[in-house]
């Protein structure tokens, strides 16, 4: 049984770090892809901080967020006014979706690595 509780507790450290590397990976290839939305402070702060969802302590639900609510979180932190909002609405939102599937696709490659190591564990 102790072994059992052992291997849950492994599994739920690797999907922490899973999510976290996969985080970073993200923040990096977006600000590639979007230096100005980098820079114009869409970064991994941001993410950890101000976008996921309230009471939310873990990286899962930035996965499960949508473009707008992450463009919402970012015009909330930043304080923009309503007229800049509407000028910037499109674009953000599209960059939201490219950091959003950048992040997603991080999840399941390193999902891959963590079944295989988990595998090798339990034998």
């Amino acid at each position: 049984m102790k072994g059992l509780r052992m291997l849950d507790w492994l599994k739920e450290r690797k999907l922490q770090l899973r999510r976290t590397v996969a985080l970073k990976k993200a923040v990096l290839n977006f600000s590639s892809l979007h230096p100005d939305w980098a820079a114009a402070c869409f970064d991994e702060h941001f993410l950890l901080v101000h976008a996921l969802p309230p009471g939310q302590g873990t990286l899962e639900g930035l996965a499960k967020a949508t473009p707008e609510e992450l463009a919402d979180a970012w015009f909330a932190h930043i304080r923009v006014s309503p007229a800049s909002r509407q000028w910037w609405l499109q674009d953000l939102i599209q960059a939201a979706a490219d950091f959003l599937g950048l992040y997603n696709a991080e999840l399941q490659e390193s999902a891959q690595v963590l079944d295989a190591d988990l595998q090798v564990v339990s034998v």
